[in-house]
């Protein structure tokens, strides 16, 4: 009864903690989608996107912004920089407007250069993605990569 007492309380603490943690857990699960499409993403884009990256893709912050993916690069002889969100659901248009801020980020920075904006995902719905094609945004989901 006492070790079944000591588990029960170790299980609660346990539940405490993972309740009091979701927004970290969800954070190092998005780091890790991240992490993989730096990895995945130069071979995709160039096979389907015709998009030849010249540096490796990075996360950077500047101006206090968090910038998931960025990398410069070519397509079809023009200077191009790739401007990406990652979200492990992509079921509203949220993502778009914080990607459009990333995109403005860019802009400045690469005032030559023609921008790529992108957002990479686990899961986007039919709606999302039909909308991102609209705006003319590259939605990659983590299977397609694979």
């Amino acid at each position: 009864a006492e070790n079944t007492n000591k588990e029960l309380g170790g299980l609660k603490q346990s539940s405490e903690n993972t309740n009091k943690e979701p927004g970290g857990l969800k954070q190092s699960v998005g780091y890790a989608l991240e992490n993989e499409a730096y990895r995945s993403l130069p071979g995709y884009l160039q096979k389907h996107y015709e998009i030849e990256l010249t540096e490796k893709l990075i996360r950077k912050e500047i101006n206090g912004e968090e910038i998931n993916i960025l990398g410069t690069g070519k397509k079809n002889g023009k200077n191009i920089v790739v401007v990406g969100e990652a979200t492990l659901r992509l079921s509203s248009a949220r993502k778009f407007k914080q990607l459009e801020r990333k995109v403005e980020i860019a802009e400045q920075l690469y005032p030559e250069y023609e921008i790529i904006p992108i957002v990479i995902t686990h899961f986007a719905t039919a709606e999302i993605q039909q909308r991102a094609l609209h705006e003319e945004i590259i939605v990659i989901q983590s299977f397609q990569w694979a």
